[in-house]
């Protein structure tokens, strides 16, 4: 399927400010090397436009891809209006598409146990080298996506700890397996995870939930709090915390 031209350049537009680091950040993220995009005495607007236009060439899914990831680099820095003043029921419609895509999967559960009570996210983020917005983002999602689980539990949605259990599986059998570490870095395992549950998990009704990217980084990022999956202390490398 063909990238609409119009799509394109406002990806482009979208990354005019960017400086060049931002842009072989982004790049390097959905696989495509500087010299696919990046001319001899171009400027930051001739490469933003060049790199558009190889990620549709690569195919809708890259150029998703890239979209993605420059929506949660303003999510990051944006103040938006806290989660658990958005809808409580799409969130809990959520829940159960999630559940329901997770529980299709395949994983052993054999390394899998329960989470312990909640630990201290802030210092879990900083042994993880989380820092900046990303930081900032993840704790204000983590605690907005706790407050909204516990209402929609009140309207009877479940299930939320058997998720948490199965992104677990997820992790060890998908992005630890896909991305091993070094190099990849547990930032690089977010935005890994991030993407396959929109391509894996998501219902396709909600593909296009305006504060998706938002409820996604609070569920994961809750579970890192539960102990379900986490970091360890050695800043080398990412584990399933017992």
């Amino acid at each position: 399927m063909e990238v609409a031209p119009e799509r394109i350049a406002d990806l482009a537009e979208r990354m005019f400010s960017f400086q060049q680091s931002d842009l072989q950040m982004v790049a390097y993220y959905v696989g495509i090397p500087s010299s696919e995009y990046i001319g001899n005495g171009s400027t930051i607007k001739d490469n933003a436009i060049r790199l558009a236009e190889v990620a549709a060439r690569k195919g809708l899914a890259t150029f998703e891809q890239l979209e993605r990831r420059l929506r949660r680099e303003y999510n990051h820095q944006s103040e938006l209006k806290p989660l658990h003043k958005r809808s409580i029921v799409d969130f809990g419609k959520l829940l159960d598409g999630l559940l329901v895509s997770v529980s299709s999967m395949e994983f052993s559960m054999s390394q899998i146990k329960k989470g312990k009570p909640p630990v201290k996210l802030v210092k879990k983020l900083r042994n993880a080298k989380i820092e900046g917005t990303l930081f900032t983002y993840a704790v204000r999602c983590r605690n907005d996506i706790a407050y909204i689980r516990r209402e929609a539990e009140k309207i009877g949605y479940q299930g939320y700890s058997n998720l948490q259990l199965r992104l677990q599986s997820i992790f060890v059998n998908v992005i630890m397996k896909r991305m091993p570490c070094p190099p990849n870095t547990a930032e690089d395992h977010y935005h890994y995870f991030v993407d396959f549950l929109y391509e894996n998990c998501v219902p396709d009704s909600y593909q296009e939930l305006e504060y998706l990217d938002d409820m996604l980084a609070g569920i994961i990022f809750d579970t890192v709090a539960h102990c379900v999956i986490g970091w360890d202390k050695d800043d080398t490398k990412q584990v399933v915390l017992n």
